[in-house]
C-alpha cells in the first residue's frame, strides 16, 4: 500500500511537470497544446481509475496510437508514464 501511494504521488508530480513543459513550449500552437493536454489528462484519469490492468491497457491503446503520431520528444515523456501505470496496476 505504501509503495502504491508513493507511485501515485510521483505520477501526480510527473503529470504536473509534463503539463508545465507543454504549456511553456512556444513551438506548439494553441491547438497542439490543447490536444496534448487533453490526452495527458485522459492518461492521468485512466491511471487513477480502479480498473484492472487489462481494462487500463484497453483504454491506453488509443493513447498509444495517438502518441505514435507525435514527435519523439513527447513520446519520451509520456511512454514511461504509461508503462508505469500498467506495471503498477493491481
Amino acid at each position: 500500500m505504501i509503495i502504491l501511494t508513493w507511485i501515485r504521488f510521483n505520477l501526480n508530480l510527473i503529470f504536473k511537470q509534463i503539463r508545465n513543459e507543454i504549456n511553456s513550449n512556444e513551438a506548439l500552437s494553441h491547438e497542439e497544446t490543447q490536444e496534448i493536454i487533453d490526452n495527458v489528462n485522459k492518461i492521468e484519469e485512466i491511471s487513477k481509475s480502479d480498473s484492472s490492468k487489462k481494462e487500463k491497457w484497453s483504454k491506453l491503446r488509443g493513447c498509444l496510437s495517438w502518441l505514435g503520431t507525435k514527435g519523439v520528444d513527447l513520446g519520451v515523456k509520456i511512454l514511461p508514464v504509461i508503462l508505469t501505470i500498467l506495471k503498477d496496476s493491481e
